[in-house]
Order: C-alpha cells, then sequence, then structure tokens
C-alpha cells in the first residue's frame, strides 16, 4: 500500500510540474513569436498580423486539477506499523476517539494528522549487567547502581528495580 501511496504522490507531483511546464512553454514560445514579428522589416502590403500561438489555460488547469486529486488521495493514505498504535489528530476537533491498529488507514488530508505511538514492551530502567542476560542500557546512557543495604544479619544485600510497562492501545 506505501507504493500506491508513492506513485499516487508522485504521479501528483510530476502533473503538477507538466501543467507548470506547458504555461511555461505556452508563454515562451508566444514571446519568442512577438520578438520574430517585431524583427522582421514591415512588408509593403501594410501590416498584416499573425495571430500569436495560443496558451493552453484550459488545458493547464485540467491537468493541474487532476493532479492535486492524486496527491490528496496520496497524502489521505497513512500507514500504521506493526508494533505502533496511531491516534487521529484534527485540525478542527482535537483528538479523535478510538486508535488506529497496524495496517493501512485513511485520514482527511490537511485536516487529519496521525500521531504514532509504541505499543511494545519496555523496561524501564535497563540494567547494567550484561554477565546475567539482561537487557543492557542504550547507548550514551547508564543504568542506575543497584542499591546497597545490609540486612539485619549484616549481610550485603543489592536491590535493582525494572520496571516493565507497555502502552495499551485501547485507551490511547
Amino acid at each position: 500500500m506505501l507504493l500506491v501511496k508513492y506513485v499516487l504522490l508522485a504521479a501528483g507531483l510530476i502533473g503538477l510540474a507538466w501543467s507548470a511546464a506547458l504555461v511555461l512553454f505556452d508563454l515562451r514560445r508566444r514571446d519568442e513569436e512577438r520578438r520574430r514579428l517585431a524583427a522582421a522589416p514591415p512588408s509593403l502590403d501594410g501590416p498584416v498580423r499573425e495571430p500569436l500561438p495560443p496558451v493552453r489555460w484550459k488545458r493547464a488547469r485540467r491537468e493541474a486539477a487532476v493532479s492535486v486529486l492524486f496527491l490528496l488521495y496520496g497524502l489521505s493514505i497513512t500507514v500504521v506499523p506493526s508494533g505502533r498504535a496511531g491516534v487521529r489528530v484534527s485540525q478542527l476537533w482535537g483528538t479523535r476517539p478510538g486508535a488506529l491498529y497496524p495496517g493501512v488507514h485513511v485520514v482527511k488530508p490537511l485536516i487529519e494528522d496521525v500521531v504514532l505511538y509504541d505499543i511494545r514492551d519496555h523496561l524501564w530502567p535497563a540494567s547494567g549487567g550484561h554477565d546475567r542476560g539482561s537487557v543492557a542500557a542504550p547507548v550514551g546512557k547508564t543504568a542506575p547502581e543497584p542499591l546497597s543495604v545490609q540486612s539485619k544479619e549484616r549481610l550485603a544485600v543489592g536491590l535493582a528495580v525494572g520496571v516493565r510497562y507497555r502502552l495499551d492501545p485501547q485507551r490511547l
């Protein structure tokens, strides 16, 4: 579905560029014809005016309108990847109810946007003990040191707390 989205977006952009190029080409051709007529010597029969080539405004407008429709259709397709959930946020009505689960969804282009949230399990804080088979801390962050305390019998006890969490997609 991403291929369809990107093909629609590319077709829209190419169509808009083509419409602009069509008008610019016609305007340039018209300007060159005007210069050619101005540089030509006057004829003895009197001024015979040849019509200038027309600019294809109607065709360019039609093609630009179709290109804008392709762009809007491409912008309306949203893909939520697996392991994530989306929330629709409208420019007019704020956050819309209901989560968008992984897959392809259609939103109102230029009015609604989709905010993605990670709904996979996470461990906080990740401990730094590589030898115990636990998850290592992310690069650049240091894991907190375990709390060392003494028990009533004067034995050293290390205490570390890790919290496993994930967002509930039904309550986003």
